[in-house]
């Protein structure tokens, strides 16, 4: 063990107190604990469970325990007082909260690329963090700018910023980021997917097949450099709502204005944008497009309407005339007729698609969103405008024009994620059947049978990845030498 290591450990091991742990069962063992570890405060069961735990902050779980409330694995878990908006300077510079920043940056590559400067985690010690802690508490650390390079988006000929702060400067970002999440992830609404803990694209794609599956159209939106146009003064007015000391957003703006450097020029006091690649950005962006999903849940409480979808006369009329034929027979003594009569029937639908019953839906996953409307065409229109002028208004942000329309989703796939997502059936197509059977008679039914959303793989944009990447390569058609399969 190195010295630096002893000594954060030794530092931990002072400081940390332990209280009967509420969260144990009752099983008096699960209390029996000593710390130690490299750097990290380490609670040791007989059970085999241990723990991390930074007070008033979180509590990481290295190992499931007997308890349902174990995480496992990486997986986190607020504190039981993390509900409190603790968001202010003494906790983020607390010598815990820093030496836990470290902890989890340190064994990621991408956070040893080196910044602005030559200045690396090597050598770093309780000394340092001490000093580190002293600055920001007296409000005098200021980041400096960082390094920005370019690097290529797959399968475009386009190029995305990637702003790389110092890795000393990451700690003070993840020290930031440890406090504020657990306050802001009480806030977050559950139509926000992108960048949270235990959240993902796969939880997006599961929320869209729960809740889009009734919808008749689709407004793909997309914003245009979303992370770079973000203005600074609107940002911090809304932290404002809910952070009162100002030296945490003092520390926080100047996260935000320190700028970059890019061929040698460096380009300081910046009044929009948040910076891709800071640990910081991505949550900064949740909370700015937070406004965003509380303004759709007053959308969607607006142009509700109806409790129930009206029955399609149509399909009545059809349903009675196949029950009359039955009862007389003709079934079978006029079966041509029979037959067409059941078919224009199982291609109409049962209910009345119209805007007597309307429901918006929606589902942001950071910077891409997506509405879905069962409802008319008109009311999609009106539910664009109405997004597209708060966007602008509001949040003064773009929308990409490209990117941004509505789709009838019956008729043709949206794409999102990656993914290819399509209504249950196309406009019109009849719907499969299944035989069911009821009662204590064992009686068979015939019944539509309930389709899904249709969800793919974009398969070319999959493969196209894998190619550049290099796990695989196009080789000569064994059928057509002129072409590579």
């Amino acid at each position: 063990m190195t010295s630096q290591g002893r000594e954060l450990r030794d530092h931990l091991r002072e400081t940390e107190t332990l209280p009967k742990n509420p969260q144990t069962c009752g099983d008096p063992r699960m209390n029996a604990a000593i710390l130690g570890g490299d750097g990290i405060a380490i609670v040791r069961s007989v059970l085999g469970r241990a723990t991390v735990r930074i007070s008033g902050v979180r509590t990481f779980s290295s190992k499931a325990g007997l308890c349902e409330q174990a995480c496992r694995g990486s997986e986190e878990k607020h504190s039981p007082n993390s509900n409190k908006n603790n968001i202010n300077i003494k906790t983020i510079a607390s010598l815990q909260n820093l030496v836990t920043a470290y902890e989890l940056i340190k064994s990621n590559p991408g956070n040893m690329t080196p910044g602005n400067t030559a200045e690396t985690l090597d050598g770093i010690n309780m000394e340092s963090f001490q000093k580190l802690r002293d600055k920001m508490k007296g409000g005098t650390f200021k980041f400096p700018p960082a390094r920005r390079i370019n690097i290529p988006k797959p399968g475009k000929n386009e190029t995305r910023p990637l702003t790389i702060a110092s890795p000393r400067d990451k700690i003070v970002q993840k020290a930031i980021h440890l406090v504020m999440e657990p306050y802001y992830e009480q806030k977050f609404l559950d139509s926000s997917h992108g960048f949270r803990p235990q959240r993902g694209t796969k939880t997006a794609i599961q929320y869209i097949e729960a809740k889009f599956q009734s919808s008749h159209f689709i407004i793909e939106a997309d914003f245009s450099k979303a992370f770079d146009s973000i203005q600074h003064d609107k940002l911090m007015n809304i932290l404002r709502e809910d952070i009162q000391c100002s030296k945490t957003l003092s520390l926080i703006n100047s996260s935000l204005k320190a700028g970059y450097v890019e061929h040698g020029e460096i380009h300081a006091n910046l009044a929009t944008g948040t910076p891709q690649g800071s640990v910081l950005s991505p949550l900064l962006c949740n909370i700015f497009l937070h406004k965003l999903d509380e303004y759709m849940e007053n959308v969607k409480a607006e142009f509700r309407k109806g409790e129930q979808r009206m029955r399609n006369k149509t399909y009545e009329k059809l349903q009675n005339k196949i029950k009359y034929m039955k009862s007389k027979g003709q079934d079978i003594t006029k079966a041509e007729i029979f037959r067409t009569t059941k078919e224009e029937m199982l291609k109409t639908p049962s209910k009345r698609r119209d805007d007597s019953y309307v429901r918006i839906q929606y589902v942001r996953y950071a910077d891409d969103f997506i509405i879905g409307v069962e409802g008319s065409f008109h009311i999609a229109s009106q539910v664009l405008e109405r997004v597209q002028t708060f966007i602008e208004e509001e949040l003064k942000l773009k929308l990409n024009p490209s990117k941004t329309g509505i789709t009838k989703y019956t008729e043709q796939p949206v794409k999102f994620l990656g993914y290819l997502i399509m209504a249950p059936g196309k406009t019109g197509a009849e719907k499969p059947m299944e035989n069911i059977t009821t009662g204590e008679e064992g009686k068979i039914i015939t019944r539509r049978k309930k389709v899904r959303i249709r969800i793919y793989v974009d398969n070319q944009k999959v493969l196209k990845r894998m190619e550049a990447n290099g796990f695989i390569r196009k080789r000569v058609n064994p059928n057509d030498h002129k072409k590579l399969i």
